[in-house]
């Protein structure tokens, strides 16, 4: 991302596009750094979605212009500008030097782009140091109606292990904690199931034709973001009263 590619696993989502693309009540104000912390721990910057996003096991870095040069210039740069690893089987999928300079270029437009575009999704809570696995992000800030684009994209050996699922929920998290934004959508292939999958998990519902032949679009509107959240929050409730009865 930003020129996301066709999904074919729960790794990769959405379509190929220029870009990657009121406060929730699921979420909560939080003490420390400042911020706002979703039930689940998803650590929300406050403000233009500018800042990290901090989740158990996951940071996910918005690109800055110093960022996307240091892409630019191969794993070893962004490794040192993110402080973290960088896996052989890295970049993910479709993640290019054009798409690259597409961010920089929007990022070069003022400083009401930032944190609309690309991100680094970073592994850092498995006790294994900083490991880059991924990108995600959203494809621009909202439209006119409050509708913003999201995708992702994790390194084919990190797949099958729920950091896309969890990447998902907290760019979710980040957009519906901004007032401007009232439905997130996603763009995917329909035969790729896992992906399909993942976009489930997170709340969304189909809602028809992609904008490209052969894709189809999956939408979450913010009512419907607050009713999964919460359901969610149910379901943990209920899983941790099953785990003390067993105690």
């Amino acid at each position: 991302m930003p020129r996301f590619g066709k999904a074919r696993d729960d790794g990769r989502i959405a379509r190929r596009a220029p870009g990657v693309g009121g406060d929730d009540p699921a979420l909560r104000a939080s003490q420390g750094r400042g911020g706002l912390l979703g039930r689940r721990g998803v650590k929300v910057p406050p403000g233009p979605p500018a800042g990290e996003i901090a989740t158990p096991r996951l940071e996910i870095v918005p690109a800055t212009p110093d960022l996307v040069r240091a892409a630019l210039s191969g794993p070893r740069a962004l490794g040192e500008g993110l402080r973290a690893s960088v896996p052989p089987t890295w970049p993910p999928d479709y993640l290019d030097p054009p798409s690259l300079q597409f961010t920089l270029d929007r990022l070069a437009e003022g400083p009401g782009q930032a944190g609309w575009w690309l991100h680094f999704v970073v592994l850092s809570g498995d006790g294994g140091g900083r490991t880059l696995i991924g990108s995600g992000g959203y494809k621009g800030p909202p439209s006119a109606d409050g509708t913003v684009e999201v995708g992702y994209s994790i390194v084919t050996d990190h797949r099958r292990r729920g950091y896309a699922t969890e990447a998902v929920g907290a760019l979710l998290a980040r957009a519906f904690a901004l007032a401007a934004v009232e439905r997130v959508i996603a763009e995917t292939l329909p035969e790729l199931t896992p992906s399909i999958g993942v976009l489930r998990k997170c709340g969304f519902s189909l809602i028809g034709e992609g904008s490209e032949p052969g894709v189809i679009r999956l939408a979450l509107t913010r009512a419907e973001y607050t009713r999964w959240r919460s359901r969610r929050v149910s379901d943990d409730q209920t899983s941790i009263a099953k785990g003390a009865r067993r105690r």
